[in-house]
């Protein structure tokens, strides 16, 4: 059943006609191979085969590949029809269709697609035509779809597969649609020697997909009712979904076997778990799902979220528990749902979560009292199958929140990338405020929006002294996004790429088309109430060897005998400046999206993400230097992820120490050559969806203190801090950081650095860093330990006594005894020159 298909139904009917005609052509893919009518064009690790037993059409592979099977449109045909099912194709990329293909720039395409809906693709000379209302469909149910071609007009059909259909659009038949004409039934479509075309998304990963087709007509149908009836039965005979397949986790714990039995929440504060879920029966919907929830005493269940799905909750009271049933309205998990390129298969899903909209993650919304210490959270999955088993987790209550220290003006704290603060729906005015109270509790300052979630989160960021920043909503290999195409006399000679194609003296100079996207900028900083722009800066210019560009670099570098442009080649006697040039004009497009922001708000921050000085050797192979951007930013961010989840192997080269080292590395040496206040991007874990580990807090907490030590003024978050990762335990570590940047903020802002000063007994400078600061007669000494194991050391700083205290707690020390260095922890100590 179509629950959603409210249009004016124009019923097709066939009973009109006196004389019903036999089809020009009727396959119900009975097997056991595709018959020899058809041409079958598959990319490389799908598949298109018959499952000769429920006789249907497999289309299997990656979601973002090609494959389909086509044949000659039998002359004069003049309908088509078509059964489809998405078995488990939520992907935004290659939906299954219904094509017919005249040509590259004259065909009409009817996708049936579980992430957008039913649409429609059609091209007539090129130009886009057409549209059919907007049907949302369910992954595991079968639907039929349908071409009308008269002399002068061409619908759409569409409904049940067992009910009747209604036109959904229709267009004025073009002239170019004549002619001999192909028939596609598939994922699209590759031409000989092009790129593929219709609606592939390159940046969506390769998750498995299948998606079935049967009982294809082309002719009038009238004639095989009760073929197309028999057929139907058969690809559903003895078919039936096995509720043991139903799975349940809370993530991102189930990311790190550390953390797979325990949930941490922090007491008397509004916090979020995220229940992820798995149907691994291969060709089953799970319909009717939902979600068992028992909560132990001294938990309170707020808001219950599911994407755009709204959520019926349903209490009753257990024996010490309370139960809840989390019912999504109409949804049905998609059969072989679950992770993709798994390393281990007893965890199915819970690494790589299919990221599709439509397979969102259950954010389930409580305030918890001390009195849930010790007890259990349990979860299931249920569908109209019966139930999957329960999944338990014991909860532990952190110690309360810390007092949070105020700010200054001058402080740029804590910064959080959006990611997803709410889902849509009716509670997501309440959601985003109770989230953004508790980040302000944890002392965010900044957060990043997309300006499509903006007319929600800015008032609420606003409303808790939160400041929101408008952030760049094109992908960041790009200069703009890649429907702002160049003239031919604005493109880069050499790369064609849709969004990062313009001439780079064009982008800096925010001239013709390019200047119409920086417009946007303008428009969108209007839009709301910003108080700053967040550039994603990840992009290497586009090359060129135009005149423009020729000009541009003699400008430059005053080498006008450059022979162009085999001086600037690789290796070439030019070589060099050509990369330092090109750095330039990459700082000059950070100009211009700046300029575009300041037309709205003269002067307001900037804060820009930006790989480290030569980090990975990105002056060379990325030519981006941020000692050269960071003029046009108020505040660079400086990146690096994912450390480890665990203490295991923490020798110094290996992934744990290593990648410590390396983000502090990243920040260390952009201080140098940066004029502007720094701050260190990190990642608490990745969105989900990506197969990283979600980082211990205390590797993470020494990493920070050091860099934070090393003169960073602020901290941003990036990845999926929202969604569930922000346990008890980090929002500790948040309160941390952020009083450690206010009480340290006059040395790092007024201070200068000079660690030759530190007298430490221990010399080992690689795993116990060191930095000394200094303001008027005051002095502030940072350690940090790398290293599992407490050190003991006799620390002070020239020129100074014993008598100290220690910077966060306010706590007298005395340095003439031994100094206590914790585990992988740090320690900031005050103390008065001589």
């Amino acid at each position: 059943m179509i629950r959603t298909l409210s249009i004016v139904a124009l019923i097709v009917s066939f009973a009109g006609c006196c004389i019903a005609q036999q089809p020009l052509l009727f396959d119900t893919f009975e097997g056991p191979d595709i018959d020899a009518r058809w041409t079958v064009d598959s990319a490389r690790d799908t598949s298109a085969t018959i499952e000769p037993t429920r006789q249907v059409l497999v289309l299997q592979g990656p979601e973002n590949s090609f494959n389909h099977i086509e044949t000659p449109l039998p002359e004069g045909a003049d309908y088509v029809q078509v059964d489809v099912c998405s078995v488990n194709d939520v992907s935004a990329s290659w939906s299954g269709s219904l094509i017919v293909y005249w040509g590259a720039a004259d065909y009409a395409r009817l996708m049936f697609s579980t992430f957008y809906s039913l649409r429609l693709e059609a091209k007539a000379a090129g130009e886009p035509v057409g549209s059919v209302q907007k049907v949302a469909l369910d992954p595991g149910e079968w639907y039929r779809g349908a071409i009308r071609i008269s002399a002068d007009r061409v619908s759409f059909l569409f409904g049940p597969a067992d009910g009747e259909l209604v036109e959904v659009g229709a267009v004025d038949r073009p002239a170019s649609w004549t002619g001999p004409a192909t028939l596609i039934i598939g994922k699209g479509y590759m031409p000989e020697g092009g790129n593929p075309d219709f609606d592939n998304n390159y940046h969506q990963a390769g998750a498995h997909r299948r998606v079935e087709f049967d009982n294809l007509v082309v002719g009038d149908p009238a004639p095989l009712a009760q073929q197309l009836a028999d057929s139907a039965a058969q690809r559903v005979a003895g078919v039936a979904h096995d509720p043991q397949s139903l799975q349940v986790a809370f993530w991102p714990n189930t990311a790190n076997p550390a953390t797979t039995e325990t949930l941490w929440l922090a007491p008397e504060v509004y916090q979020r778990l995220c229940l992820i879920y798995s149907n691994t029966d291969k060709l089953n919907a799970a319909h009717d799902f939902a979600v068992g929830l028992r909560m132990p005493p001294g938990i309170e269940l707020r808001e219950v979220t599911f994407g755009e799905v709204p959520v019926n909750v349903e209490r009753a009271q257990g024996d010490g528990f309370t139960e809840y049933t989390l019912r999504p309205e109409g949804y049905s998990i998609p059969a072989d749902h679950h992770g993709t390129q798994l390393e281990d298969p007893a965890q199915p899903g819970w690494f790589n979560w299919p990221v599709s909209a439509r397979t969102p993650g259950m954010f389930i919304h409580c305030v918890a009292s001390k009195q849930a210490d010790g007890g259990t959270i349990a979860a299931r999955a249920t569908a109209r199958s019966g139930a999957g088993p329960w999944h338990e987790m014991t909860v532990a209550i952190v110690d309360p929140l810390p007092e949070l220290l105020p700010t200054q003006e001058r402080d740029l704290g804590l910064s959080l990338w959006d990611g997803h603060v709410a889902h849509p729906g009716p509670s997501e005015d309440v959601v985003s405020d109770e989230t953004l109270a508790l980040y302000a509790r944890l002392g965010v300052k900044r957060i990043h929006i997309n300006h499509r979630n903006a007319g929600t989160l800015v008032p609420a960021a606003k409303a808790h002294g939160i400041q929101p920043f408008l952030t760049s909503w094109w992908h960041y290999s790009w200069q703009n996004p890649a429907d702002f195409t160049p003239t031919e006399q604005e493109k880069a000679s050499v790369s064609t790429t849709p969004g990062a194609n313009f001439c780079p003296v064009i982008i800096a100079e925010g001239s013709g088309t390019y200047g119409q996207f920086l417009q946007t900028i303008t428009e969108k900083m209007q839009e709301h109430a910003w108080e700053g722009y967040m550039l994603d800066y990840e992009c290497r210019m586009p090359l060129c060897f135009c005149d423009r560009c020729k000009q541009a670099f003699i400008n430059y570098t005053n080498l006008a005998d450059v022979n162009w442009p085999d001086d600037v080649k690789k290796d070439a006697r030019y070589y060099r400046q050509w990369i330092d040039f090109r750095c330039h004009q990459g700082a000059l497009y950070v100009k211009s999206i700046r300029d575009a922001a300041y037309k709205v708000l003269p002067g307001c921050p900037i804060q820009a993400w930006v790989a480290g000085y030569d980090y990975n050797g990105t002056i060379e192979s990325a030519t981006i230097d941020v000692s050269k951007a960071s003029e046009y930013m108020t505040e660079p961010e400086i990146p690096h992820y994912t450390l480890p989840g665990d203490y295991s192997d923490m020798w110094t080269a290996d992934v744990g120490i290593g990648s410590i080292e390396a983000g502090i590395a990243a920040v260390e040496e952009s201080l140098p050559v940066v004029n502007r206040p720094i701050i260190f991007c990190s990642s608490i874990i990745y969105p989900m969806g990506s197969k990283t580990p979600w980082s211990d807090p205390q590797l993470l907490d020494v990493q920070i203190q050091t860099i934070i030590a090393a003169g960073a003024r602020g901290v941003s978050f990036w990845g999926g801090h929202f969604t569930g990762a922000t346990d008890g335990r980090y929002m500790h570590k948040l309160i941390k950081w952020h009083n450690l940047l206010v009480l340290a903020g006059d040395y790092l802002w007024e201070g200068t650095r000079d660690d030759s000063l530190a007298q430490v007994s221990d010399e080992d400078t690689k795993t116990l860093r060191r930095f000394v600061w200094s303001l008027g007669n005051r002095r502030l000494l940072a350690l940090t330990n790398l290293t599992q194991e407490g050190r003991s050391v006799t620390a002070g700083v020239q020129g100074c006594g014993t008598q100290a205290r220690n910077l966060l707690t306010g706590e007298s020390v005395d340095l003439s005894k031994p100094l206590d260095v914790p585990a992988l922890d740090g320690v900031f100590i005050v103390l008065d020159a001589n």
